[in-house]
């Protein structure tokens, strides 16, 4: 998710990554102990430093991890794969669909 350059980190996919995981930028700023406003400058091609770059991988992959047991929970994860689409919001469906539709 990032490439580091003189002490800093660029997160070039973090828009993707949070709209792929069906997060608003509030949801995210709060997960990974950040503010809102910093989530916006990164997604315009800001820098961080490691540290907050690691805490919002961290926050990405704990949110997919609590999601994947929600989906376990309502037994729609079955042995042909995951029906994600029954668990998400209608936002939430809009919103993966402009991101991989962007990729």
């Amino acid at each position: 998710m990032s490439t580091v350059h003189d002490g800093t980190v660029a997160t070039p996919a973090l828009k993707y990554w949070r709209l792929h995981r069906a997060l608003t930028q509030a949801e995210l700023a709060h997960l990974a102990g950040t503010s809102e406003s910093t989530i916006v400058r990164l997604e315009r091609g800001g820098r961080t430093h490691a540290a907050l770059a690691r805490a919002l991988t961290d926050a990405l992959v704990e949110d997919m991890a609590a999601w994947m047991r929600e989906l376990e929970r309502d037994e729609l994860v079955t042995d042909e794969g995951v029906d994600v689409t029954q668990s998400l919001t209608a936002d939430q469906r809009a919103a993966l669909a402009r991101a991989t539709a962007s990729v």
